[in-house]
């Protein structure tokens, strides 16, 4: 008779963590859910920031680095593709990270 009390005991204890548990994963789901939607928009803001920060340094620098390329600056076509290139690759990085980090 004990052993069957211990027996009943130990699988009611083992229904109630159960349910406890699943009643946590609900909880966790909505949690992570609330997190991604927070963090999808976040980083749409950030990526956007990227994409104008990248704009401004192109319109600001690049002109003149045409013009010195257009004067005859021997280094100057030089240096205006490392700064293009390094925008373009800022921009496109951005781009990527959002495909792969929040795609579906």
């Amino acid at each position: 008779m004990k052993k069957r009390f211990l027996l009943v005991t130990a699988m009611f204890i083992l229904c109630v963590v159960t349910l406890q548990a699943q009643d946590e994963i609900e909880v966790l789901k909505n949690q992570i859910a609330s997190t991604n939607t927070s963090m999808r928009s976040t980083y749409i803001m950030i990526r956007n920031l990227i994409y104008v920060i990248c704009g401004i340094i192109g319109l600001s620098i690049l002109p003149g680095k045409y013009q010195k390329m257009q004067s005859g600056d021997p280094d100057a076509g030089k240096s205006m593709l490392n700064w293009g290139g390094a925008l373009v690759f800022v921009a496109v990085g951005a781009y990527v990270l959002q495909l792969i980090f929040f795609a579906g």
